[in-house]
């Protein structure tokens, strides 16, 4: 069983200190450590046959009355989906940079390739044909330098879009979201 309490990344000292506790069970992990009632709870987690104590009674009744509960249900159901929706979207996120991680290094390798290639046909090209010219290739790196920044201020509010509309479903899960001023 591990128990994490959230804390900043970069600082391990800073803590929210909010009171939540996430806790993982691995229920069938090492139990030389394990109380015989941790045991017990873990076999009936993994679903192997247990013998019925009063804490295991406590949770048969508490899943089935919970099952009868349609609006417990309802938000059950509601919150995995909504969890779905969220991993769908880290999933296209993490491929979307995946991409233009991928897109960057095949430019840097092919401007490589490129420049020697370039270097080696320059010894045997005409420069004073007109095909190639270095104002040529200075009006095309203008071009380029100069759509960079709008091409970049579009790929920074998709990214701040996409964090803030995860952030804002998390916060309303977790109930940490007024609503009423999310609304306003």
């Amino acid at each position: 069983m591990y128990d994490f309490t959230r804390r900043c990344a970069g600082e391990e000292k800073l803590e929210l200190k909010d009171d939540t506790h996430i806790i993982f069970l691995n229920a069938t992990g090492r139990r030389d450590d394990c109380s015989d009632k941790l045991r017990i709870f873990l076999d009936y987690v993994d679903g192997r046959e247990v013998e019925a104590d009063d804490f295991i009674e406590k949770i048969e009744k508490a899943v089935a009355f919970n099952n009868q509960d349609k609006i417990w249900r309802k938000n059950v159901m509601t919150l995995a989906m909504e969890y779905k929706t969220v991993e769908i979207m880290a999933e296209k996120r993490g491929e979307k940079i995946g991409r233009e991680q991928g897109e960057k290094i095949g430019r840097e390798q092919g401007e490589k390739i490129g420049q020697k290639l370039g270097r080696e046909n320059a010894r045997y090209s005409d420069v004073s044909s007109g095909l190639y010219s270095p104002e040529k290739g200075a009006e095309l790196l203008s071009i380029i330098m100069g759509l960079y920044p709008i091409v970049s201020m579009m790929q920074t509010t998709v990214n701040v879009t996409g964090d803030a509309t995860v952030t804002a479903i998390v916060a309303r899960n977790e109930k940490l979201l007024n609503m009423e001023k999310f609304n306003s």
